[in-house]
């Protein structure tokens, strides 16, 4: 067994350096580079300062595969002064444990639309792998990812494939659902996206054929909260929002 000390202290610290470099410039990154994590090394003492050093190193490296491709450019302010000191994250793809995210119980289409908004999302079914715990990355509930919706400018067809990606989920873990709202058509001529409202109960759902662009405008100037009508889909009916019947119209509590 080597021998306690300042040497075999640099040596372990080196060899750690060595093995965090080695992850980060992996490729291609995978969820399997996951099983590249250490566990247990051994029980001596040698083997658990290894292991320790290279895990104290890992929650600063990016390797690990996100739900969805991410702009490495784009997000270029999200770096500290660490990983500019660092310069080991820079132009990659992959995330790193510290800003990575893991939705818990949730499948793997939802995952993938919801990474196209939360860009720190890793694949769906990693909940339980003890690696992604050891190196701390975030557990997110689906209620907290929702959360994260609020106010969030997307077309309405990206909703309509985040509800169907959703149908099966449980609803009360749905409440907070952002719906987007049918607006004036000269606001959609204009590209501007719908502006959105928290939870589906009460919102009234345009029947097909039934509504027409003008209709939907004047029912949005009165204040009526209708979902638009690309976004429409039967978890939203099912979370409690109503078909747009006359009679469901004017005994609306908004009316």
């Amino acid at each position: 067994h080597p021998a306690p000390g300042p040497l075999t202290d640099f040596l372990v610290e080196r060899a750690a350096d060595a093995y965090a470099e080695l992850l980060g410039d992996w490729r291609p990154v995978s969820t399997g580079t996951i099983d590249l994590v250490p566990g247990q090394l051994g029980k001596g003492a040698l083997d658990g300062a290894l292991r320790g050093a290279i895990l104290a190193r890992l929650p600063r490296i990016a390797f690990l595969e996100p739900a969805a491709p991410r702009d490495p450019e784009a997000e270029s302010g999200w770096a500290d002064d660490w990983d500019r000191d660092q310069d080991r994250t820079e132009n990659t793809s992959a995330l790193r444990p510290v800003e990575a995210e893991v939705v818990e119980g949730v499948g793997a289409e939802t995952v993938r639309v919801l990474a196209e908004v939360l860009p720190c999302l890793l694949p769906a079914g990693l909940e339980r792998r003890t690696e992604l715990r050891t190196l701390g990355v975030a557990r997110v509930p689906l209620t907290e990812a929702i959360d994260r919706l609020a106010g969030l400018e997307r077309d309405p067809a990206w909703w309509h494939r985040l509800y169907d990606s959703l149908a099966g989920t449980d609803p009360d873990r749905l409440t907070g659902l952002p719906v987007p709202l049918a607006g004036d058509p000269e606001d959609e001529q204009a590209g501007r996206p719908p502006r959105t409202t928290i939870g589906p109960r009460q919102i009234l759902l345009p029947l097909p054929d039934a509504l027409t662009g003008p209709v939907l405008g004047r029912l949005s100037r009165l204040g009526l909260k209708v979902a638009h009508p690309d976004a429409a889909h039967p978890l939203l009916e099912k979370l409690g929002a109503l078909p747009a019947t006359p009679r469901a119209v004017l005994t609306t509590p908004q009316v």
